[in-house]
């Protein structure tokens, strides 16, 4: 029974350990490197196809902020997937914005990040998981490619988000919701937003 009992402490404690290592490589390396993939493909549709964009927020300044919002990103909408996991994917749509809004402003204060991306997703959440769906032909054709095709689906998929964002983006200053000095933050990274009246029914604009 002791010995029993000593290796299930023995795999809780390595469980706990395995939990805590997945949440400190994604608070200090995932987050920000999801945030720079949303640099990069913003950066890349204004003519600027830099690789290193993708490492931006990893400069002094824009580290530790972009950490923190992320992470806390991150931990509400698994703490939101506690609760039988439907309130986590609504949190995830509404959460959704935040990497591009850090990507353009990594010093964006926490809240106003979530309150942005809350507030500009409101209504918003059915045509993006519509937009979603719209890839599930492609990635299983990718996968039945010995999963090479998802390489070629992928940049293809994030770009589409991107214009997505760009529409929101429009949305977000049309309504009030922020400003461009606010969503810049006097940043070196000119973005063109969408149309504002194309959001509600937002077109693939690299649909086949």
């Amino acid at each position: 029974t002791a010995v029993l009992i000593g290796i299930a402490i023995g795999v809780l404690v390595v469980c706990v350990l395995a939990i805590a290592i997945g949440f400190a490589l994604y608070a200090f390396v995932g987050g920000p490197l999801e945030v720079g993939k949303c640099k990069f493909f913003m950066s890349a549709r204004e003519g600027d196809s830099s690789l290193m964009r993708m490492f931006d927020n990893f400069g002094s300044g824009k580290y530790l902020s972009t950490v923190k919002v992320m992470f806390a990103r991150y931990m509400y909408t698994f703490l939101w997937s506690l609760l039988f996991i439907i309130p986590g994917i609504i949190k995830g749509y509404e959460y959704y914005l935040i990497p591009y809004l850090m990507a353009e402003n990594p010093n964006l204060p926490k809240d106003r990040a979530f309150a942005i991306s809350k507030q500009a997703m409101n209504g918003e959440k059915w045509n993006l998981f519509v937009l979603e769906l719209s890839f599930i032909g492609w990635e299983l054709l990718g996968l039945l490619a010995c999963c090479v095709g998802v390489i070629f689906v992928a940049p293809y998929e994030q770009a589409t988000f991107t214009e997505f964002y760009a529409c929101m983006r429009a949305k977000i200053i049309a309504q009030g919701i922020s400003t461009e000095a606010e969503l810049t933050g006097g940043m070196n990274l000119p973005f063109d937003g969408g149309n504002a009246g194309q959001i509600s029914t937002f077109q693939n604009p690299y649909d086949m």
